[in-house]
């Protein structure tokens, strides 16, 4: 595995593919995408679809003392994800390579695995929706309830369409979580009607949401947005917050 390693600030990062990289640091530490409060020292953070690890090293740096699940799917960005977290010299983190899904088992993830430079954001458990080009490997799913047995902090979904199911398969559990981030992928297979349904069964649970429409130019390297735009894609981050009572 080709790797390139950096410094930003006082942490060291490895990844694979440089304009990916920049485009998450971007996100992560730059527009602070994942930034939350909580007056808990240690707080439970639930982060699906970790990535390389970026995000886990950026809630470390807000709460040293987090306890933080990461569950990715991808077998190469597992690799850098143990190579970040250990350079980062980062406790309380534990890795789960697998899918994010309602139930155990295994399925297929799409997307770019090859070796120089794979663009990996977008891998997917939806075959329709993969890039052009994508590839196919077996991978294992878990189910989100499992890790869901205490109070939740922060939940991150960044799952690549996965995220009204799993969010569906975690309703009885809903209770337990104080904040959300996640992102909801228009396509003609994920009408925004879902996105619709989601957000009543959050409201119905006791949160208040937010909705933010991401650009395509934001979303997809240049030699996807005119295929992301003909397939019909949008994409929008949703933040909920369990509303206080007064």
């Amino acid at each position: 595995m080709n790797l390139q390693q950096t410094q930003l600030g006082s942490y060291q990062f490895f990844y694979r593919n440089q304009r990916e990289y920049e485009d998450v640091v971007s996100e992560v530490f730059g527009r602070r995408e994942y930034y939350f409060e909580t007056a808990k020292t240690e707080p439970y953070i639930l982060d699906c679809g970790s990535h390389i690890g970026l995000s886990v090293i950026y809630f470390k740096s807000l709460y040293p003392l987090a306890k933080i699940v990461a569950i990715e799917p991808d077998e190469g960005n597992c690799a850098v994800f143990e190579r970040n977290i250990l350079a980062n010299n980062l406790s309380n983190v534990r890795l789960v390579h697998a899918a994010v899904s309602t139930q155990e088992g295994q399925g297929l993830l799409f997307g770019d695995f090859t070796e120089q430079e794979p663009r990996t954001c977008g891998n997917t458990m939806i075959s329709s929706w993969a890039n052009p080009g994508s590839e196919s490997v077996p991978i294992r799913t878990v189910s989100l309830s499992t890790y869901i047995e205490s109070e939740v902090d922060f939940l991150k979904l960044d799952i690549e369409g996965m995220e009204t199911q799993v969010l569906k398969g975690i309703e009885d559990k809903l209770w337990l979580i104080h904040e959300i981030h996640f992102e909801f992928h228009v396509t003609k297979e994920n009408p925004v009607e879902h996105l619709d349904s989601t957000l009543k069964m959050l409201h119905d649970h006791g949160f208040n949401t937010q909705r933010k429409q991401v650009l395509i130019e934001d979303a997809f390297p240049p030699v996807l947005i005119e295929w992301a735009r003909e397939s019909g894609f949008s994409l929008a981050t949703i933040r909920a917050r369990k509303k206080k009572i007064v």
